[in-house]
């Protein structure tokens, strides 16, 4: 947490290395192979991946966008503020 909360890019207004630095380190400290920060947008009838990051390949891409109507009940529990796991977002 400490590490997250130091981010340099943050303090100096760069927010896409300082959510790079933040899936980063989600992926190593849950030991995850991949991490990502998603954003609903002003509707709340899509949301827009603004960080992925693979582990693996030590690679960020961004810019994919699911909308609710593909997935209304992955939309219906996020909204709720339920737990999602990632193996059932198409369910």
């Amino acid at each position: 947490l400490e590490e997250l909360l130091d981010l340099q890019a943050t303090r100096k207004g760069d927010p896409k290395a300082a959510i790079e630095r933040v899936t980063e380190t989600a992926s190593r400290l849950l030991r995850s192979a991949r991490a990502s920060v998603w954003r609903f947008d002003a509707a709340d009838d899509a949301i827009h991946c603004l960080d992925l990051y693979v582990a693996r390949d030590r690679k960020h891409t961004s810019g994919t966008t699911i909308r609710a109507a593909d997935v209304p009940m992955y939309f219906a529990a996020a909204k709720e503020g339920k737990l999602i796991a990632a193996h059932d977002a198409y369910r």
